[in-house]
This record gives structure tokens, sequence and C-alpha cells, in this order.
């Protein structure tokens, strides 16, 4: 059937320029966090993909056998590559101990001498039907050996898919989307495998496993590349940032709120129906003449009238491993109480300084009646002079005699001795 087989290899060679495309892409941010492996998950699916299509074109048991062997390049290490891409991107490692994950590579790497050592014991093809002379797809029966490859492989895919479906479960709605896809599409393989080792479908020789790989492959470095995933945390809500006292919010660079923990709700006075795009709306309001990339702290207020809120903001960009910014994080502390105890300090400060500017003024005229002594206060009375004195200071009056006038009002009277301070 020389149509199918034109086909399944144009099929098959499409998927394999997919994963291409989408590796390189991967490969130059491989510095980043998850991308490297992530690239080299495209490769083992793109090589994967490329054998396959080779095997359909492939003439005669000898060279589709060889096309079959070299496939196994590709296919030994994607599943391992696929759970430790899914875990670095998770954040999720501590899930398995260093050991364990090396001890998932032996299956992997042990699959790929016996697929090349096949002949000798059958171990992993028991039985090959070879194409049909009009053209067609090979079909391998399976020997003892590839179902421990199998099941090797379905942990693999099961580590790495509960991982993203646990990160999706717990991102907020900036990142909930891709991780939701990538999670998905996890299910690819798993379908395609089915379908393929039970030789279903009106095409039974056709490996929809490598297509299924493939599709997911792309998805994910769509959701990584494109969404954001690469660039900035892909679990939200992680426990330290909940727990802060000081709210955190984290918009990126095309203005869409990632991250906003409690205290931020808080500080914000925002309530639980606060919509994603009202708090990004209000981060964004505060970057409003400011400078692309620029680091600030200020105090900003909210509201207006009793109701006024003062925000202690501080703002840093978040860049990439090559420098480009990937949003903005914004450090916010409510300060209305310490707003309101400045402002009442600088007014009583205000009123202290008004005080002693009156009394220095006080001190430099003080109108005073030259006949009954009385005194004239800044509201234009006349009152007695203690007690325009004792309502301004802390001086206490006390009342008695002068010898002078005690001698001009009681003549009789003999003053007493002063007290000069000796014993």
């Amino acid at each position: 059937m020389p149509g199918f087989a034109l086909a399944a290899t144009a099929l098959y060679l499409s998927a394999a320029a997919l994963c291409a495309g989408a590796g390189m892409a991967a490969w130059r941010r491989r510095e980043t966090r998850g991308a490297r492996s992530l690239a080299l998950l495209l490769a083992a699916a793109g090589w994967w993909a490329l054998f396959d299509a080779l095997g359909v074109l492939a003439t005669g048991p000898r060279l589709n056998l060889l096309c079959a062997q070299l496939l196994y390049l590709g296919v030994a290490p994607a599943a391992p590559l696929f759970s430790r891409t899914a875990l670095e991107l998770t954040r999720e490692e501590r899930w398995l101990a260093p050991r364990l994950r090396a001890a998932g590579w032996v299956v992997p790497l042990l699959t790929v001498a016996v697929a090349f050592t096949n002949p000798l014991h059958h171990l992993l093809w028991a039985r090959v039907v070879p194409a049909p002379a009009g053209g067609g797809i090979a079909l391998y029966y399976y020997g003892p050996w590839f179902w421990l490859f199998i099941a090797g492989n379905y942990a693999h895919m099961a580590i790495g898919t509960a991982a993203l479906l646990r990160a999706a479960g717990r991102a907020v709605p900036g990142l909930r989307g891709p991780l939701a896809v990538v999670a998905v599409s996890a299910v690819l393989p798993w379908a395609g495998s089915a379908v393929y080792i039970a030789k279903l479908g009106p095409w039974p020789g056709i490996d929809w496993t490598a297509l299924g790989v493939a599709a997911m492959g792309a998805l994910l470095a769509w959701a990584v590349l494109r969404q954001g995933l690469l660039d900035l945390v892909p679990i939200a809500q992680e426990a330290v940032v909940e727990s802060l006292g000081d709210g955190v919010l984290l918009v990126d660079r095309g203005g869409r709120l990632l991250l906003r923990n409690p205290a931020a709700q808080g500080a914000l006075g925002l309530g639980p129906e606060a919509t994603s795009g009202e708090v990004a709306a209000l981060a964004r309001s505060w970057e409003r003449e400011r400078a692309p990339g620029e680091r600030w702290q200020e105090e900003l207020a909210l509201g207006e009238g009793d109701g006024r809120r003062w925000l202690e903001v501080a703002a840093s960009p978040v860049r990439t491993a090559f420098g480009e910014e990937a949003g903005r994080l914004y450090l916010v502390r409510d300060v209305t109480g310490r707003r309101r105890a400045r402002e009442e300090r600088e007014r009583l400060i205000r009123e202290l300084e008004d005080a002693v500017g009156e009394v220095r003024r006080l001190q430099a005229l003080l109108p005073i009646c030259s006949c009954c002594h009385q005194v004239r206060d800044d509201q234009g009375y006349w009152r007695k002079i203690e007690a325009y004195f004792q309502q301004r200071t802390a001086v206490q009056f006390t009342h008695g005699v002068c010898p002078a006038c005690l001698a001009r009002l009681y003549p009789g009277v003999k003053p007493p001795p002063e007290d000069t301070g000796e014993a």
C-alpha cells in the first residue's frame, strides 16, 4: 500500500520536524531550570519519529530491523526525560531521592543493549512480521523484556503526570491554564501506547506512542516557552509566600497577575471577590511615569477620605537568565497606622512650636495695668496676673504681705524676722 506508507512517513516526519523546532527553542534557554531536560526530551521524541519514518521506507527485513534498533536510542530515554522535565518545572524533585532517579535509568539503558542484541535472545521482540511486499509497516510482537521496559515507562509517565496535575491544581489562574494543558497532554502517550501495543485501529502498525510523545513535547514547549513557565515561578501560593507578613504581588510582562498572597489581599483592603484583573490594574497604575525596569520604594495612598489607606510599596524587576524582564515583583505593607501616628506626632510638634513661639512673644511684650496690675491676654481680656500665669504655666501662687505693705496697712504689727537660711 504505497499510499498508506507515504501518509505514515509524512506523519512521522511532521512530528520529527515539530520536535526539532520546539527542541531548538528550548535549548536556547538551556540555562533556565527545566529547559535542558525539555530540549533533550524533544530530541528523543524527534529521533523516535524520524526512525519510525525511515522504518516505513526501509526495504528488506534487515534494514527494517536496523531502523527499529536505532529507534530505541530515542524510545529508551523518552519516559525518564519526561518525568525529570516535569519534576524540574514544578520544583518537585524532592519527590524522588537522587539514587532513585538514577535507578530509573537502569532499565532504559539496558533496553538499548537488549534491542541491538535481540536476534540472539528475542527478549525485546519475540517475533517480527515483515512489511507486505507492496509497502506497509512491519509488525513487532514483544518478548518479556519489553513488558518490563513498558512497566518502567508507565511509572515514569505516572510520576511526571502527577507532578503536573499537582502543580496545575495549586497554580494561580495565570499559570493554571498552561499547566492544565500540559497535564492533559500527558495522556496522549498513554493512549498511543495502548493502541500501538494492542495493534488496534485501521492502521495497526502506526506507532501512536511516538506521535503522542511528540505532541506532548510540543505542548510542553508551548507552555514553558510561550506562557512563561520558564520565566517565572511556576508554583504559585508556595507555603513560604503564604506565610509572609508582607504582601507579595507578581505581575508578568504582559500585565497579568500571577501571584498574590493573603497578606497582599489584606494590605490592599480587597475582599475575596476582587479579580486578578483588578489587582493587576492597580499594580500597573503604580508604574505610570516610571522608567522600565526601575527599582523603587514609595508610600502610596489608596482611597479617599476617612477610608484612605497608606501602602509602602517596593517594586523590583524579575529577570530571566538572559537578562530579559519577565515581570515585576511588588512587596506591599499596610502602613496606615504608622502614617496616622506620624501625622499626629507632626501635629503635636506644630502645636508645641506654636506654643513656644507664643511664650517667646509674651516674654517680649506683656501688657499690664499700671494701677491694678492686671494683664491683658491674647484674647484682649484683662485678668489677674496670677490667673494668667497659672493658665499658661505650672506656677502655683501663694499669698502673703511684704514688709512695706505690712507697715503701711498694719502699723502696730512688728514684721517677722527674715529667714536667712542660717541654722
